[in-house]
């Protein structure tokens, strides 16, 4: 990456967004939600009509795998187009951890997801949310690709803003169709955090490394 973040800032990041996952989990699994679950479902089904029906099964459609899929490729050939390696290789592994992550969660937690009212039917565990994870670690990666890369950072900020909007309708639009309750959204994004964060944290020190080994060799050559 071109700026060198101090590895302790995505550190703590990893640890904190981890911990208020776990803490989250336990109290999800050790507490009985159905009240409340019932409640919030009550009100979002208040503000269903077709039409909005129909722009929320879309906009949930935007985070499923194969799309998303297309646009990681997408974005890790153009990076290595224009001789990112290491960008490149953030950008893939991100996703591919994201999803990895997801998956073994959702194994580990066995959650099933809401059994009546959904508006379109989906298979697998419910805890945590893989289109809230996903889509907030595509939002987190372009945002970070966006400082890097962008001379103005208005846009940046203003990509950011967006991507992070789109990210919320994406959680919203999970619990909307009722494929999943407001706790496997939280918990996805939180996921989402760590292991961005982690692994951000992974490859500056691996560039903090480098560097030193390559001042040492230079000193060395003098």
């Amino acid at each position: 990456m071109k700026r060198q973040l101090n590895p302790m800032i995505p550190f703590l990041i990893a640890v904190i967004s981890s911990g208020c996952f776990f803490i989250l989990a336990d109290y999800i699994f050790t507490s009985d939600l159905t009240n409340f679950q019932q409640s919030v479902f009550n009100f979002i089904s208040r503000l269903r009509n077709p039409h909005l029906n129909t722009l929320m099964i879309i906009l949930t459609k935007t985070a499923n795998p194969f799309p998303i899929s297309v646009l990681t490729l997408i974005l890790t050939l153009i990076l290595l187009f224009k001789h990112q390696k290491k960008e490149a290789l953030f950008s893939f592994l991100l996703i591919l951890l994201t999803a990895g992550t997801n998956t073994l969660l959702k194994h580990l937690y066995l959650r099933q997801r809401p059994s009546v009212g959904s508006l379109i039917h989906e298979t697998g565990f419910s805890f945590p949310s893989g289109h809230s994870m996903i889509s907030l670690a595509l939002a987190l990666l372009l945002s970070y690709l966006s400082f890097h890369f962008l001379s103005r950072k208005l846009i940046a900020y203003l990509l950011s803003a967006f991507l992070l909007a789109y990210t919320f309708l994406i959680g919203f639009s999970r619990v909307y169709i009722n494929v999943h309750y407001v706790g496997d959204v939280l918990g996805g994004w939180l996921a989402s955090i760590a292991v961005f964060s982690i692994l951000l944290c992974l490859f500056n020190l691996f560039s903090h490394t480098k560097k030193d080994h390559y001042d040492e060799h230079q000193k060395e050559t003098i």
